[in-house]
């Protein structure tokens, strides 16, 4: 699977939409006095890199949208297209910028993190490093939204997907707030089935 499986997808719009909605219902990351989103806004970077477009109108003059990859080709076109655009480019991979507690995490307000960003790792290890971090952007900042993109493949099936985010996420988030109905969250990219779960730390994003 790659990135071209959700540039031109409309459910994969649909969620980005979404993921920007949820952020509105944070009094902290979209104040009332800035409707704009005032921390940054982190993800993989891929090839076209639409959200950057969806985000721009909707930045803060302090806010950045900081897109990853580890592909340097990659974020050399990003860096071209998106030049105009409130923009970090980033050269790694998410989870070894949480652990390392990178510079460019000081600001996220916003991490949403695509498993197949990080190839050969645990998704249940993965997890539990997302959470700390979340937990800890909570302590910081008050507010964290923290969205997981996860492909069916990693369990065989949605059903299955959805069952054991339901068990193990309540687990290693702590105090998030999950969707009422993780199966609204499904949704289907060009070639197989999705789940977009948005997880808000310190508000509720579904409310």
């Amino acid at each position: 699977m790659t990135n071209s499986d959700f540039t031109n997808n409309a459910a994969k719009h649909q969620t980005r939409v979404s993921n920007l909605e949820a952020v509105k219902r944070s009094y902290v990351l979209w104040p009332a006095h800035r409707q704009r989103l005032v921390d940054d806004w982190m993800e993989l970077a891929g090839v076209e890199c639409p959200t950057v477009d969806l985000l721009q109108p909707n930045l803060a003059s302090q806010a950045r949208f900081i897109g990853v990859d580890t592909s340097p080709g990659t974020l050399r076109k990003c860096r071209v297209a998106h030049r105009d655009k409130q923009a970090q480019w980033v050269h790694g991979d998410i989870l070894d910028l949480v652990l390392s507690r990178a510079p460019c995490m000081d600001n996220v307000g916003v991490l949403n993190f695509d498993p197949f960003l990080s190839p050969g790792r645990d998704l249940e290890a993965a997890l539990e490093t997302l959470g700390d971090f979340a937990q800890q952007r909570q302590r910081d900042a008050s507010h964290f939204l923290l969205i997981i993109n996860v492909t069916s493949a990693y369990k065989k099936t949605v059903r299955h997907t959805l069952q054991w985010i339901g068990q193990h996420f309540p687990t290693h988030m702590g105090a998030g707030y999950l969707p009422p109905d993780l199966k609204s969250c499904v949704y289907k990219s060009k070639t197989r089935p999705m789940v977009n779960v948005q997880i808000g730390f310190g508000f509720n994003p579904h409310a």
